[in-house]
């Protein structure tokens, strides 16, 4: 059988190829589907999870995946594509580097980490996106700021951010007990 180790565990090729099918998929409909509720998504949540659960690599690869897709097929892709799908592909793999190996991850921490990475991400993409349309750093950055944060229709930042902490805190636990206790992504 064909398998690679990531992270220690050996996955097999086919295993390996379905998680991201399966997680980026998920993602891909769930952009898509919530499209016009501006910044309430769970892609952030869901990328992050396969970092979570199955290492950086496979975090990494939905991420990308996902924001690349969707700009390709709905969105329209153009320059801000590529900051935002190795953004995505950033947090799923900064997922899997702080929490794929550590047991008995609490709510609270995968709310705050999960604000935290999705706060992150907004800052980056807002930032980059705002780089060639603006003269200087320090304007895309202010713009990138105000872009987040100014209520219209509502805070999107913020609202992006408590989205996905909400995610993180509820849901997470029992999707990582449950793929775990299959000992899918865990050392066993």
């Amino acid at each position: 059988m064909n398998s690679q180790a990531i992270g220690g565990i050996r996955y097999s090729t086919s295993l390996r190829l379905a998680l991201i099918a399966c997680f980026t998929a998920a993602n891909v409909a769930s952009r898509l589907l919530l499209a016009p509720l501006f910044n309430i998504k769970p892609t952030t949540f869901l990328t992050a999870m396969s970092g979570v659960l199955f290492g950086a690599p496979l975090g990494f690869i939905v991420g990308l995946l996902t924001m690349l897709i969707t700009d390709l097929l709905y969105f329209g892709a153009g320059y801000w594509s590529i900051a935002t799908s190795f953004s995505m592909g950033f947090i799923g793999a900064l997922s899997g580097i702080v929490w794929f190996r550590r047991q008995d991850v609490g709510r609270l921490e995968l709310a705050v980490g999960g604000f935290l990475l999705t706060l992150l991400y907004d800052v980056i993409t807002s930032i980059a996106t705002l780089l060639p349309l603006v003269k200087g750093f320090e304007a895309a950055i202010i713009g990138g700021f105000i872009g987040l944060f100014i209520p219209i229709p509502y805070p999107m930042g913020p609202v992006h951010e408590a989205t996905t902490a909400i995610l993180m805190a509820t849901c997470g636990p029992p999707i990582i007990k449950a793929i775990r206790h299959r000992h899918i992504g865990v050392a066993g």
